[in-house]
């Protein structure tokens, strides 16, 4: 399962939407929008005839991504996140129909990951075929029939580079997406928030191999991917730059030299980004070896946050300490000494173990493992309901208390309810916390029983 909430998937969508918005720009007057099945089925049938036909590839390319809003399997996703069954009848010529929502936190993330994987990825590669197929020389007249717009919309060869471009590097976010992908449930962030307990502590308790690779296929295409992006808006530059185009209206025009000047930043920083593909480049203007980055090494899976980074004690860190101060390698140049000099002036070190509880008012607090507590000032909680415990540590990873029936008491905040009671020494075992109650239940032999 992977995350109900995808930046990275939402920025690539977002690339695409302005695509189609761009080429049909009025979706109340665009034939495109009214009928989207029958205008696909006569581009298909054009295609059949002349396959290699620039303007019937691009309309094809841009109802391909229109299909992907309109489709069935879309829909009933959205339905299953909890989007009203209205949509299911809803069309592209219906945009300005609201429908309700309400989050279904049983919601399987899995049917998302089944989606991009399956269909979306898939056809935005399709539409990037067909976009392919449009010659160097075109430049193609969409009317305000095809368009929607108010005059006609010319597209050229420059403009289908960029947009293949951004199909491209679209893809790439969705398989990093893919590869860094959490397995949190909806209903428990529901939880975390309604209790004011979000924090990175808690999130990570909820998925305790959150930021590590779990499909470095995904990353490998990646790469790929955005290579392919880059290389594609390295050939669109020029073109975009020539003179006489930008005088002229196309879907994608620098105006003027703050244009020109912002685009050649915009290609330059691409161009260290290539070069840092594929080994160590230094991305700071002074060359300060602090900046060298290797992304070869984030690509071949190397970056594991789940097992580098210091635990967590709600959003600042127990210490910090790393595992690997380079990060698998990305930051070469990195050491031990720049973290800790770093995250000591941040400020992103606890002070105590309770870091990421919420305060109640009178000395109370609400933990999002440990439950409701008082702190009395000293080493001394009491927890309600188990009573006064004596602190013995300060990290959530390993967390000793005293308690006076018991004796000493081991757990951390990803076990937790199971607790290892050592007692005086004599009696070693495991139990379970019945939460919200006295009560434990103690393991013998496979079974357990009530304390």
């Amino acid at each position: 399962m992977k995350p109900y909430f995808r930046v990275s998937s939402l920025f690539g969508a977002l690339s695409l939407v302005g695509f189609c918005n761009v080429l049909l720009a009025d979706a109340e007057d665009s034939k495109y929008l009214k009928d989207l099945q029958a205008e696909k089925a006569a581009l298909e049938t054009q295609l059949a005839s002349t396959p290699n036909d620039d303007e019937t590839n691009l309309l094809y390319a841009a109802t391909l991504l229109l299909d992907l809003a309109e489709a069935a399997e879309f829909k009933d996703l959205l339905i299953s996140a909890g989007v009203s069954s209205s949509i299911s009848t809803t069309t592209l010529n219906d945009l300005e129909t609201e429908h309700d929502f309400e989050l279904n936190t049983s919601f399987n993330a899995s049917a998302w990951d089944s989606y991009f994987e399956d269909t979306l990825i898939p056809q935005v590669e399709l539409v990037g075929s067909h976009l392919a197929k449009v010659s160097d020389t075109a430049v193609i007249t969409l009317t305000p029939t095809q368009t929607g717009s108010d005059e006609n919309v010319l597209v050229d060869y420059a403009d289908v580079l960029v947009v293949r471009a951004m199909l491209k590097a679209f893809t790439a976010f969705l398989q990093i997406d893919h590869a860094y992908g959490a397995n949190i449930k909806v209903s428990d962030i529901q939880d975390l928030n309604a209790s004011d307990l979000i924090s990175a502590e808690s999130i990570l308790d909820l998925d305790t191999s959150l930021g590590s690779a779990t499909s470095p296929s995904s990353l490998t295409s990646s790469k790929t991917n955005l290579q392919e992006a880059i290389a594609l808006y390295q050939e669109a530059s020029p073109l975009l730059r020539d003179t006489p185009r930008m005088t002229q209206n196309r879907l994608f025009n620098l105006e003027g030299q703050d244009d020109l000047d912002d685009e050649a930043i915009f290609l330059a920083d691409l161009e260290e980004t290539l070069t840092a593909l594929d080994g160590e480049h230094n991305f700071d203007d002074e060359n300060n070896a602090t900046w060298t980055v290797d992304l070869s090494k984030f690509f071949a899976g190397k970056l594991d946050l789940s097992t580098m980074l210091p635990d967590s004690v709600g959003d600042r860190f127990v210490n910090a300490n790393v595992s690997d101060p380079t990060f698998g390698g990305i930051f070469p140049n990195w050491t031990q000494e720049m973290i800790t000099e770093d995250v000591t002036e941040e400020d992103m070190i606890a002070n105590n173990l309770w870091n990421g509880a919420n305060s109640l008012g009178s000395g109370w607090w609400q933990s999002h493992w440990w439950g409701m507590f008082f702190v009395s000032g000293s080493d001394w909680i009491y927890h309600y309901p188990l009573g006064w415990m004596y602190q013995a540590t300060e990290t959530p990873s390993s967390v000793w208390f005293w308690n006076s029936e018991m004796g000493w008491l081991w757990t951390t905040s990803r076990i937790f309810p199971f607790v290892y009671e050592y007692g005086d020494g004599s009696k070693k075992t495991w139990l379970y916390y019945i939460v919200g109650s006295n009560n434990f239940l103690e393991q013998s032999g496979s079974s357990w029983v009530l304390r």
